[in-house]
């Protein structure tokens, strides 16, 4: 087993660290769980987050000298410097749990948590970047009172929710008191799933090898386990490398036998060199209209050609566009009232280079109403996110880019101003 810590410093900020958690093991500190023993501990940073990290748990060793066992163990709380984990354990005993942990701030990356889980109907958990289709699971926890085999799975992923399922060959779900598990969504230069293995319970296992990747992790999640209630569930993985390759193994502590369980290799690339750009835009349209129906209360009316929903309403809405666009038509109509001028701004570049064009329009009384419409082309192929900010005198439209920050980007906008 290799114990090793690893960071990554951005503009004075962390990004990225990874770690072993070692203190819930009766090696360390004479822990031993047993009997509403718990123990509460703050993991520290080796230095500060920008934002407050998404926490990764990864099961490197269990030590159960027990045939059942009943405990809880969760993340109680994450900050910007520290992460506290808590176990508690009601019956049997709990020799050691070693977890190597992750923590990083990435918008690309989705970490949804479900601790000590004693419901095993699917679940649906929503999410913010359709962009992060590409998942595993890792089984953090769990309790039980006799022979089970089990896994956990997703069960389907749309565009903003995914399903995760509990199943089970034997239907030994009844034995599982609860447990616990992460899901982690990421796009897919940053997550690699490495196929999905398999262990018995008659020998050790020892993967293939796998070539080294710099400036990525190389993680072994558990989906599921097989457990038959003669052996005890006492595993740990062991790490190796050479100048060129990297594998694994999975195997028993002390004189006990093996436990077969399922599990699946990752890489986690966490210095992708991927970016997310904005919009450019293409063709513009200005039309004015003498005799219009306008029939929304507010200074501007938007909508997303092709889609039938009329913006009108002041403040903010989000709107996802499918990767498959190659382009998209955004409508903006305009109330023209006598004495107002009206001038539609584009945004080039990013901060603290920005240029922008203007063209302006001066109402006169003949014309009621200005259509605007503007061609917005994709730079990447994903799925994109425009807000349309409407305020009484002013409708802006920009873009969220889900990058290692988050950033907004203002395209452009449409203000109204008196003569």
């Amino acid at each position: 087993m290799i114990w090793l810590t690893l960071l990554w410093i951005s503009q004075g900020y962390i990004i990225y660290e990874e770690s072993t958690f070692r203190s819930f093991n009766v090696i360390n500190k004479g822990f031993i769980c047993f009997k509403n023993y718990e123990r509460t501990q703050n993991v520290y940073f080796n230095d500060s987050f920008r934002n407050i990290p998404k926490i990764i748990l990864i099961p490197e060793l269990f030590d159960i000298p027990t045939q059942s066992v009943d405990y809880s163990l969760e993340i109680l709380a994450v900050t910007e410097k520290y992460f506290t984990l808590k176990i508690k354990c009601s019956d049997g005993i709990v020799n050691g749990i070693l977890y190597r942990w992750i923590a990083i701030d990435d918008q690309r990356i989705t970490v949804i948590s479900q601790f000590n889980i004693k419901d095993f109907q699917e679940k649906n958990f929503e999410f913010d970047n359709a962009n992060t289709q590409i998942y595993f699971i890792s089984l953090i926890s769990v309790s039980y009172i006799g022979i089970v085999d089990f896994q956990v799975q997703v069960s389907g992923i749309t565009q903003d929710k995914v399903s995760v399922m509990i199943t089970s060959l034997d239907g030994q779900l009844s034995n599982i008191l609860s447990f616990g598990y992460q899901i982690v969504l990421g796009t897919e230069d940053i997550l690699q799933p490495l196929g999905m293995k398999q262990t018995d319970s008659l020998k050790a296992f020892i993967s293939q090898q796998y070539p080294l990747k710099s400036e990525s992790s190389f993680v072994i999640p558990l989906k599921g386990l097989q457990y038959d209630s003669i052996n005890l569930l006492k595993f740990m993985k062991i790490y190796h490398f050479d100048e060129s390759f990297q594998w694994y193994e999975f195997t028993a502590i002390g004189c006990c036998c093996n436990v077969a369980q399922i599990h699946e290799p990752v890489l986690i690339n966490y210095m992708s060199t991927f970016q997310f750009t904005p919009f450019i835009f293409g063709q513009v349209q200005i039309k004015q209209v003498v005799d219009s129906k306008i029939n929304y209360i507010n200074s501007f009316q938007a909508q997303i050609q092709g889609n039938s929903h009329l913006i009108t309403n002041l403040g903010e809405t989000k709107h996802r566009i499918h990767k498959d666009n190659k382009s998209i038509f955004l409508s903006i109509n305009v109330k023209c009232s006598s004495n107002e001028i009206l001038l539609l701004e584009f945004y080039y570049g990013s901060n603290p280079h920005i240029d922008t064009k203007y063209f302006k329009h001066k109402c006169n009384g003949i014309f009621k109403e200005i259509f605007y419409t503007v061609q917005l082309v994709p730079t990447v192929t994903a799925y994109q996110y425009l807000i349309i900010n409407i305020a009484e005198e002013k409708c802006e439209i920009s873009q969220i880019l889900y990058n290692q920050q988050q950033q907004r980007v203002k395209l452009f906008e449409i203000k109204k101003t008196i003569l």
